[in-house]
């Protein structure tokens, strides 16, 4: 697996719990997100974010997406 890249910074939120960690890293294996069944994406390519207090997320690259089998929602992640 490859070495994360560490993203924690001076950002404030940062200096006020500097043991709070960010890691991004490149997967290296292939994953496949699927919704009832159906294969929405596909990649060797995806990366994993793992952060302090919170279950590590998957990132797609848009073009291993099916975007033809998602709708946009007024929903964010934040």
């Amino acid at each position: 697996m490859a070495k994360g890249i560490n993203l924690a910074g001076p950002a404030p939120g940062f200096l006020k719990t500097p043991d709070y960690k960010v890691t991004v890293e490149r997967e290296g294996r292939r994953i496949r997100a699927l919704v009832m069944g159906e294969c929405i994406a596909d990649s060797m390519r995806a990366f994993i974010m793992r952060e302090s207090n919170h279950t590590p997320v998957y990132y797609f690259p848009p073009a291993d997406v099916r975007s033809d089998l998602i709708e946009k929602s007024d929903h964010d992640s934040f």
